[in-house]
């Protein structure tokens, strides 16, 4: 990913970040240097604003897609593909993929897909830069499904 990473200030940056827990894992601690400058409550904190970073970039998908969308349907709908990913042993997103598991009635619109995997820095090569972007992103779609009441509707297709 290359989101710029430098830190400025060393001590302070250690100072915020090393009671949280942020400095414990080569993963966290980039995720912690790339919002160096924001408060940062707690991990799930921490993912959410970088992930927010990460596809609030000048990109198609971010002029095209993402004012349509707001966060919360946009969690809703990456999640949907971390949940694929990791649910369903699916290593990249192609195009055959992307079309196979594409729900337009549920939201998960095949044009908007291929948008986030292609656009977006939470994607490399049509995978997850890391895997736990993609179980935090599966543990938010559960959260939604929960909260809709859906969650024993969701089906698991195997790849």
């Amino acid at each position: 990913m290359n989101l710029s990473c430098k830190i400025e200030e060393k001590e302070a940056f250690y100072s915020k970040f090393k009671d949280k827990g942020f400095l414990s894992t080569p993963q966290l601690f980039k995720i912690a240097a790339e919002l160096e400058n924001e408060h940062v409550e707690n991990k799930i904190d921490l993912y959410e604003k970088f992930i927010k970073k990460a596809i609030s970039e000048d990109n198609i998908f971010h002029k095209e897609i993402y004012p349509k969308l707001g966060d919360n349907e946009l969690f809703k709908i990456i999640g949907y593909l971390a949940y694929m990913y990791m649910f369903s042993n699916i290593d990249r997103f192609e195009d055959n993929i992307l079309k196979d598991i594409a729900e337009d009635e549920k939201g998960y619109r095949l044009d908007v897909l291929e948008k986030i995997v292609l656009s977006t820095k939470l994607f490399k090569d049509k995978k997850f830069i890391h895997r736990t972007f993609a179980e935090f992103l599966a543990a938010y779609f559960f959260y939604y499904l929960i909260e809709k009441e859906d969650f024993s509707k969701i089906l698991i297709k195997n790849k």
